[in-house]
């Protein structure tokens, strides 16, 4: 199995996230929305008959079950190489951030991970072009945000115009819990048994599926910012995205399951 070359840092959470305003929330004396987010910058697991395998754990990673008191957590990898060899992985910056605000009647949770510079290569029997993947950067996004229902007989306040314009874009409302996606994928090229793929978006729409049998690439599945919700919306809501997700399985050939920039967000009422 091939062995991996990795630096660390930790930094401050990421501006991206667009979560700085945690006093302009103060915490609830007696409503307990719980939050839980979980990010991470990527997991491979790679096979390839009579060559090898590559696999990939994450290595920036944050994560945080259900808690109701507000957290915010980072972490950062410089950079990664699995080293020389058929199957291998470079990058240069990898992120994880996540955090949770609970409010008085308004609540957000939101979580982000990116890849940077991200160079896969794998190479199969007579140095055949199996997959090949290059990126500027990969990222994926997941917001969950808005108010629980009220306590029997008493009025949802609404929601501080400073926090809906500056923390959510205004793009959240306060009738319920609401999720929020995103992905981005600038620079993206890739190759699948050993044919290009074109027309990969920088700024791909919500499970944006690339159609690789027009291609003549057959075992294979491609869906960019892929995103599943869950939860009703009113009492929970969760939102688990992908910037990237590639799975391939070709009998006698490769196996592979892909996925760069994890995030995952979730809010569940008392």
């Amino acid at each position: 199995m091939t062995s991996i070359t990795k630096t660390f840092a930790v930094r401050p959470l990421s501006a991206a996230l667009l979560f700085a305003l945690s006093a302009a929330m103060p915490l609830a004396a007696n409503a307990a929305p719980t939050g839980a987010a979980h990010a991470y910058d990527l997991s491979m697991n790679i096979s390839v008959v009579g060559v090898g395998s590559l696999v990939v754990t994450p290595q920036a990673e944050v994560q945080h079950t259900p808690q109701i008191a507000a957290w915010s957590d980072a972490d950062q990898v410089l950079s990664l190489d699995t080293g020389p060899g058929a199957l291998r992985l470079t990058t240069g910056e990898l992120n994880a951030v996540s955090q949770w605000i609970p409010g008085v009647t308004y609540h957000a949770v939101g979580s982000q991970a990116s890849a940077d510079n991200v160079n896969l290569s794998v190479l199969g029997l007579a140095s055949a072009n199996l997959l090949g993947l290059q990126a500027q950067r990969i990222t994926a996004t997941a917001i969950v945000a808005g108010s629980c229902p009220p306590p029997s007989g008493r009025p949802v306040a609404e929601v501080p115009a400073l926090v809906e314009e500056l923390v959510f874009a205004s793009s959240f409302d306060n009738g319920g819990l609401r999720p929020r996606g995103n992905a981005e994928t600038p620079g993206l090229t890739i190759t699948a048994l050993g044919t290009n793929i074109p027309g990969l978006p920088a700024l791909p729409a919500p499970n944006t599926s690339v159609d690789l049998s027009g291609l003549g690439i057959l075992g294979t599945t491609l869906i960019l910012n892929e995103q599943v919700t869950g939860g009703d919306g009113v009492h929970n809501m969760t939102l688990s995205a992908n910037g990237l997700h590639l799975t391939m399985n070709v009998a006698g050939v490769i196996t592979a399951n892909v996925i760069i920039a994890h995030a995952d967000a979730a809010i569940a009422c008392p």
